[in-house]
């Protein structure tokens, strides 16, 4: 394990190959390799400092650490775990691995392909997940809470049971997921300028949300409470939203085009600046 601590680059990669045959071969030294190679990650990856940009790609000695630690039979992990927090794996291919209960508490994933990848019951508290690409991603039980997903791609990934709380998705794309079974999920989360295509929210505790500026073309919000929510500037363009609860909602700005308003709950509601809204049949 000293010579982690080389100058040379091949010579810790070495060390690092050695780390993984003792891990295949000691299967009860393997809680502390996986100590040694995330503490490794963790030093070899830093943060840049504020103002500095860090590496398109990390260190090869970082990328072997890494595949070394996603490969292993967790089975035999004990007591340890992946500890990668605030470590700096940014842009980096990450799709279809296991990073299950990984520890990635202010890490920086801006750009990283997590594509198929087992997320579940992660901690990403406070992490970086600007533009990242999660689609398909296994995240059931991970902790999102203050997680930055500006730009962030969801498309079929399963987020049932995680939490997201005071996390932002602005400009975020979320296709094909459903969240009937997921009340709080987006409890205290910002939506900001996100896009929903084909998500099911019925069920969803959305009293309050901020979908300020967000596309909500074509989906089926009827029967939602979404009292207190703010829509302005939002696309609503045929969006159901029969029997909709929008009390003291902000609809200022929203193009709500061919929107079915129907019985919808309208009673102190903002409608300052909104396009082409219908209005007939609503509870005003």
């Amino acid at each position: 394990m000293a010579d982690l601590g080389s100058d040379s680059p091949d010579v810790r990669i070495g060390s690092i190959y050695a780390l993984q045959r003792i891990m295949q071969d000691s299967k009860r030294d393997q809680p502390a390799v996986v100590s040694v190679l995330s503490a490794y990650v963790r030093t070899h990856a830093p943060q840049p400092k504020k103002g500095e940009q860090g590496p398109q790609q990390p260190p090869d000695d970082v990328s072997v650490a890494l595949a070394t630690l996603v490969t292993r039979n967790t089975h035999y992990d004990g007591t340890a775990m992946m500890d990668l927090h605030d470590a700096y794996l940014a842009n980096m291919d990450l799709h279809d691995l296991d990073l299950h209960h990984a520890v990635l508490i202010d890490a920086s994933l801006r750009g990283t392909n997590l594509t198929y990848a087992n997320l579940s019951g992660a901690d990403l508290l406070g992490a970086d997940l600007t533009d990242a690409k999660l689609d398909d991603a296994n995240m059931t039980n991970a902790s999102l809470d203050k997680a930055n997903l500006h730009g962030a791609s969801l498309d079929k990934t399963n987020l049932h049971g995680a939490s997201l709380r005071k996390a932002s998705l602005y400009g975020a794309t979320l296709v094909d997921i459903d969240l009937r079974t997921d009340m709080f999920l987006f409890f205290d989360t910002s939506l900001a300028g996100a896009s929903l295509i084909s998500v099911n929210l019925h069920g969803a505790y959305l009293r309050g949300i901020d979908l300020h500026g967000a596309f909500l073309a074509d989906q089926d919000l009827s029967g939602l409470d979404l009292s207190g929510a703010n829509l302005s500037g939002a696309r609503l363009e045929h969006v159901k939203l029969r029997s909709t609860d929008l009390t003291d909602a902000n609809l200022s700005g929203a193009n709500l085009l061919g929107a079915d308003l129907t019985g919808a709950f309208l009673v102190d509601t903002n409608l300052e600046g909104a396009e082409n809204a219908n209005l007939t049949g609503a509870i005003r």
